[in-house]
């Protein structure tokens, strides 16, 4: 058939008629009830779609899918392709899917709404906007370079918020691209690495202050890689609600990032030609050191993901954030052989640990930041973030986190944000105040984030409390998919009366950080 373009407004159905003979049966069934024994015939139909050549609104771009590599061709003869290749190769992709799920599906440890929960989330994955693009200059790229082999991988943050690869929350999602496509994690870091030195002059109005500022600034991670509506990885930093350049938690969360990534991947040639990029990183942020204290301070505005809720001095998200990447820079310089860096990074993480203990330890959590502000004393779930991340890498946290600081921490938070909102039945709220009162300070305070309370289990996890992470998932997994509907679509917010922000959203992917800790050994159910 030929292949048309419709105009707008036009729509085109197809239909499928398939006809086959099948001879009659004979006899009678086994029952004796008369039922003829049936010949049987299976009618095999593969359902393809291609749109192989990509153009964002801009259109100073033309981008091929990855998959052009082996489909090429006008979009009837690369669909003709695809087709035959999927009735062809269908049965080894069920039997591979099977392999696969397998052992988390007969695991009777595990809770059964986990075992659809670890699974659907990964929908986010094709159904977020997705772009795969092949490399349009190749032959430019370092040899070692990822995107040679692999191509350029996005999605975006969210079906509303259209921004790809949004690092802040990406953060949070890698754990799954990082776990079962660790070379599109990869491509992805590299592309985020070749960002850090990108200057855009274009002025941008912001607009929360209505004030103008650089679209882009060298030495800073950048928020996002673009708008569909514009020109992605060319036009990054689309977020124009504050000057990401100045956020707190961009830089240190691509350090962490790349030494998680490389446990994983055990490619120690390409933690080597990032580390550079890490050092610039970690010394732009002295510049986020006001007070000379060894550690960041948050400035006053909402100068991280929690871009509602305001953050002043130290504070337990940022400074854990900091600390934690001060131990994976250690980690790092011991294993490509820097110890000038190592016993540098040693000294600057020791000073960045008793600064943030002597500042924000109250005795049973970290306090949510140093200020004297009213929701200064708030209980944050997720005030352990930096800490998962270094579990998760399997760095020694002891001399950085105390096990009995961490202890006491979890026993509050699941006291207090999980068991204390709704009776544990929604995960973890984001905000509590220490006298058991919802933290109203901003809409994010009192929102259960979805991404935040899977990490927050996976931490549980990791600190052999299994039945408080149950809870405090499955609570959040039950109101999403069985109570509220959201299932493939699963937002964002949740506030306690089941309202919702931002459907189909990046951040929960963050359950497969529950999958990693478990399969490290936590077994027990």
């Amino acid at each position: 058939m030929e292949s048309q373009v419709t105009q707008p407004g036009q729509g085109i159905g197809v239909g499928l008629s398939v006809r086959k003979y099948i001879a009659a049966g004979s006899g009678t069934g086994d029952s004796g009830t008369g039922d003829l024994n049936r010949n049987e015939e299976t009618i095999e139909m593969s359902l393809v779609w291609t749109m192989g050549v990509v153009q964002f609104r801009n259109r100073n771009q033309t981008h091929r899918r990855y998959y052009s590599k082996w489909f090429p061709g006008e979009n009837v003869f690369s669909a003709e392709l695809m087709s035959e290749y999927a009735l062809t190769h269908y049965k080894e992709w069920n039997q591979a899917i099977d392999s696969w799920q397998k052992p988390t599906l007969e695991d009777e440890h595990l809770p059964s709404w986990y075992k659809s929960c670890i699974f659907n989330e990964l929908y986010y994955i094709s159904d977020g906007g997705t772009v795969w693009f092949r490399d349009e200059d190749e032959s430019a790229l370092d040899p070692e370079d990822p995107r040679k082999q692999f191509g350029r991988f996005a999605y975006l943050e969210g079906h509303e918020y259209r921004m790809y690869n949004t690092f802040d929350v990406h953060f949070y999602a890698s754990f799954s691209l990082g776990t079962l496509w660790p070379r599109l994690e990869q491509c992805l870091m590299q592309e985020f690495r070749d960002s850090v030195y990108a200057v855009i002059d274009q002025e941008r109005w912001l607009m929360h202050s209505g004030e103008w500022c650089q679209r882009k600034k060298p030495l800073s991670v950048p928020h996002d890689l673009g708008n569909p509506e514009e020109e992605p990885f060319e036009l990054i930093n689309a977020y124009n609600i504050y000057d990401v350049s100045d956020w707190k938690d961009l830089n240190l969360k691509f350090i962490i990032s790349l030494y998680r990534d490389y446990t994983v991947s055990h490619d120690v040639g390409f933690l080597s030609r990032m580390f550079p990029c890490a050092l610039d990183l970690i010394r732009k942020c002295d510049s986020f050191d006001k007070q000379g204290l060894g550690i960041v301070q948050n400035g006053g505005f909402p100068d991280q993901t929690f871009d509602c809720w305001t953050m002043t001095g130290v504070s337990a998200y940022c400074g854990g954030l900091h600390i934690a990447a001060l131990a994976c820079l250690v980690e790092m310089a011991a294993l490509l052989g820097h110890e000038d860096e190592k016993q540098e990074f040693q000294t600057k993480l020791t000073k960045a640990s008793q600064v943030y203990h002597d500042l924000l330890w109250t005795g049973s959590y970290y306090r949510f930041d140093s200020s004297h502000s009213k929701h200064s004393q708030s209980i944050m779930a997720d005030q352990l973030c930096g800490y998962l991340f270094l579990k998760a890498s399997g760095v020694n946290t002891q001399a950085i986190f105390p096990a009995a600081h961490i202890d006491k921490t979890l026993d509050t938070i699941f006291s207090t944000n999980v068991k204390g909102f709704h009776l544990g039945s929604m995960g973890a709220v984001n905000g509590m105040n220490p006298d058991g009162t919802l933290d109203r300070f901003a809409i994010q305070s009192e929102e259960v984030w979805t991404g935040v309370t899977y990490l927050l289990a996976a931490t549980m996890l990791y600190e052999g409390r299994q039945d408080q992470a149950w809870v405090t998932a499955g609570g959040l997994y039950r109101t999403v998919y069985e109570r509220i509907g959201l299932g493939f679509e699963t937002p964002e917010g949740l506030t306690g009366d089941r309202t919702y922000r931002s459907g189909g959203y990046m951040r929960a992917l963050a359950v497969y950080a529950m999958q990693q800790a478990y399969n490290k050994g936590n077994k027990s159910h």
